[in-house]
């Protein structure tokens, strides 16, 4: 392969005849090597793995994730790893674009954003994982179940070498289907809660938790882990604003509006908060009455929006919407009754189709299904 590292990408799997072949064809372009760790397959997918050129090795399963990944290092030589699993496939990019990540000084790994969708549809949590980093013998794994080499990366630092990649990894194995079929969520549950007995504030456990409730439609659950994890990590955390994206949105989903408000605010004290949630703040505080601030909110947001990247399809309505904002923000400055009404009326419709147009715009995949009129 042209480049001036070598990758080789590893997998474990497991009975994934239908979805092996998938996840190579998104990477064969860009590694040099494929690695495959069995853990007792009673199908196809090691003839499978093997037709796609893949070198598979046999592992015994133990119920410990790290393990099996790390068994798979071990097989390594190549200046680069990726890691993916059978049910995942990376979005195209080219050699080209991937070779130039790899080349990056001072760079020793990289987050990449996956997308775990749920149900039958594209409804999806977002997450950051590190799944590209340099073969070294002191990077390896820790976790019986969502492992992680980050802690590793980040102790041979000093607390640095990770970034973050513009790649994207799509993850179908929290679809319905295949969720009946394996009985992955009970799997998940069952290891997330034995490592929480060990660990029983470990956010990214907790984080881990409550996307199995999302995927099982159990907001209210999902939420009290979020707001568990919250309040056991710091603002600098990777996955910080993932958990505040997601525990607003389900707060949204099931009309919460005082505690989104204050989740809201309180981020804000912290680290900068994008459009989407400035749009949620907004229709917060219009659903209880707040018009003025839902106003102002809507005007900041679109400020905001106008000031970064859209799509060029959007931008015809952004512009209408920012007109229309302020001609509601100088009508209900005048009240809120009587010739005004319509302005507020106006104003609600804004909140949600902005709010709407912007979570398609920057979250394409959304973890929950957000509907206006939302009660507890």
């Amino acid at each position: 392969m042209i480049g001036n590292n070598t990758v080789t990408l590893c997998m474990i799997a497991k009975d994934e005849e239908e979805l092996i072949g998938k996840c190579i064809d998104s990477v064969a372009h860009l590694v040099d090597r494929i690695i495959v760790i069995d853990t007792g397959s009673i199908d196809e997918t090691a003839r499978r793995a093997a037709d796609k050129g893949a070198e598979v090795f046999n592992f015994e399963w133990s119920g410990d994730f790290a393990a099996a990944r790390n068994f798979a290092l071990e097989q390594l030589r190549s200046d680069w790893v990726l890691v993916l699993d059978a049910d995942e496939t990376l979005a195209p990019v080219t050699n080209e674009a991937f070779q130039e990540l790899l080349k990056a000084t001072g760079v020793e790994g990289y987050f990449l954003h996956i997308h775990n969708y749920l149900g039958m549809g594209d409804a999806a949590v977002r997450d950051q994982v590190v799944r590209l980093f340099r073969n070294k013998p002191e990077y390896r794994f820790t976790g019986a179940i969502h492992e992680q080499v980050a802690p590793s990366i980040l102790a041979a630092n000093h607390g640095g070498g990770l970034a973050t990649a513009p790649l994207v990894i799509h993850h179908h194995g929290y679809r319905h289907s295949r969720i009946v079929e394996k009985a992955k969520s009970r799997r998940n549950c069952s290891i997330i809660r034995h490592q929480l007995e060990q660990d029983p504030g470990n956010p990214l456990l907790l984080y881990y938790l409550a996307v199995e409730h999302y995927q099982q439609g159990e907001v209210i659950p999902g939420l009290e882990c979020l707001e568990r994890a919250l309040g056991n990590m710091l603002y600098t955390d990777g996955y910080f604003r993932d958990i505040v994206f997601n525990l607003v949105l389900g707060l949204a989903v099931v009309g919460d509006w005082e505690k989104l408000i204050t989740h809201v605010d309180h981020c804000l004290e912290m680290i900068s908060v994008p459009p989407s949630l400035l749009l949620l703040r907004g229709i917060a505080y219009f659903e209880t009455g707040r018009y003025r601030e839902a106003a102002q909110e809507l005007n900041q947001a679109l400020d905001l929006v106008r000031a970064s990247p859209i799509r060029p399809e959007a931008l015809d309505y952004i512009s209408v919407a920012s007109r229309e904002a302020w001609t509601c923000t100088s009508a209900i400055g005048h009240g809120y009754s009587g010739p005004h009404l319509p302005a507020v009326h106006k104003l609600g419709e804004l909140l949600w189709q902005v709010c709407t147009l912007i979570l398609a715009q920057t979250s394409p995949q959304l973890p929950l299904v957000i509907e206006r009129g939302a009660k507890i």
